[in-house]
């Protein structure tokens, strides 16, 4: 399970693909997220990495 802050992260970003088909800057997530700048890059990482670990859990590259 994610933080609170973190599992914000990925909503926005899902529904800013979804809905304006661009992801979000920095910028914006920073102001959605009420978060410092480092804050959202360690969300932003922590994302990739589980993205990665659950490829790579399913055999997928």
């Amino acid at each position: 399970m994610l933080p609170d802050y973190k599992s914000k992260v990925l909503r926005i970003l899902y529904n800013y693909t979804s809905q304006r088909h661009r992801m979000p800057t920095v910028h914006e997530l920073e102001n959605k997220t009420e978060q410092s700048k480092q804050r959202v890059h360690d969300a932003i990482l922590l994302l990739g990495r589980r993205i990665k670990h659950t490829k790579a859990a399913n055999g997928k590259a």
